[in-house]
């Protein structure tokens, strides 16, 4: 679960990152970090995607500690861990949410300091067999966690 919930941030952070709310990172230094992980998948034999999953799959992995109980997931965003119920501080005035009960599994999409909605996903369902989309006017995002391709589709007007 612990995974599936940080996976579900890094898409949105990715996806987010795609409609052009990057850090200040210079894109000079993402041209040639894109340059590099070209060049390293060829001399390994595979390709910038599957780097970038084996990447993301050590960040999963990577266990964060609890501090009185809960953990900084975001900007004002606080998982608490130790509820009977799926629990986020969200904001400056830290309200509150309480989705599921513990044992269910869903992820919730936080923005702006405030939760948009909460998706149930069933108990099979794993993070590789996830595919992220988010339709915005002029294009069609995706994230796709089997393969880590992402990207966009532009949306020509309907006819």
């Amino acid at each position: 679960m612990k995974n599936f919930l940080f996976s579900g941030a890094i898409a949105s952070v990715a996806l987010g990152g795609m409609m052009g709310h990057t850090s200040e990172t210079p894109s000079t230094a993402v041209d040639e970090a894109e340059k590099l992980l070209t060049a390293l998948a060829q001399k390994h034999g595979t390709t910038p995607q599957a780097i970038l999953g084996a990447v993301m799959e050590k960040q999963m992995a990577r266990r964060f500690p609890l501090k009185g109980g809960l953990n900084v997931v975001g900007a004002e965003v606080f998982a608490v861990a130790g509820e009977e119920r799926n629990t986020l501080i969200v904001g400056k005035a830290r309200e509150r949410w309480q989705g599921a009960p513990r044992p269910e599994s869903e992820m919730v999409l936080v923005a702006n300091q405030e939760v948009l909605g909460r998706v149930p996903i069933p108990k099979d369902i794993s993070v590789r067999d996830l595919t992220f989309v988010w339709f915005s006017p002029e294009k069609v995002y995706f994230l796709n966690g089997n393969t880590f391709n992402a990207g966009y589709l532009h949306r020509p007007k309907p006819k």
